[in-house]
């Protein structure tokens, strides 16, 4: 079992194309949901968690949410951002519980001894040791803190780690844990 990372896949969201310059990859919003969920399923296998961080999808019903659920692999533990209609979360919850979803305000795991917070506002922890806010909600602006890792799928970090033609490729713990030792 792997663990992985992503935030701000606005899946079906149309004006994201141009809000985050993905115009530059993607035709529509019908390309890049599909050239995103295959390229999640490239690397993700069934028995993988990927820490979604927020904003998993926007502008369509949750019936198109619970598609891209149902076609991509791993168990998402989705913390809710800002576009999560907490009404759709809970119907998708139901639906998909306790396999394939999970849906929480915050979540907070030990990973290699670094203690990690997850949210989808980026959050001020104060200078702790091994300690890190793992969140997204910015796109490509920049964090505030050292301890911030933005890992929306808009941000720089992601860009520096994830190619264009992998654009939607969850991050993996890896890159994740090699990002902390960078900062450390």
């Amino acid at each position: 079992m792997k663990q992985w990372f992503i935030s701000d896949t606005h899946y079906w969201h149309a004006n994201i194309l141009e809000f985050c310059n993905r115009k530059r990859m993607f035709a529509d919003e019908k390309e890049m949901t599909e050239r995103m969920v295959a390229n999640w399923n490239a690397v993700v296998a069934d028995d993988d968690i990927v820490y979604h961080c927020g904003d998993f999808s926007f502008g369509k019903s949750r019936v198109y949410t619970s598609l891209i659920i149902s076609q991509l692999k791993g168990k998402i533990v989705l913390v809710k951002g800002n576009h999560d209609s907490s009404k759709d979360m809970r119907w998708l919850q139901n639906v998909y519980a306790p396999t394939k979803l999970e849906i929480v305000d915050a979540y907070r795991f030990k990973l290699h001894k670094q203690l990690l917070y997850l949210s989808h506002f980026p959050l001020e922890i104060g200078n702790c040791p091994n300690m890190w806010n793992v969140s997204g909600h910015v796109h490509d602006k920049p964090n505030t803190h050292i301890d911030q890792i933005n890992v929306g799928c808009d941000s720089a970090f992601y860009a520096s780690v994830v190619a264009d033609e992998n654009f939607g490729r969850p991050i993996s713990a890896t890159e994740l844990l090699a990002e902390v030792a960078r900062r450390s």
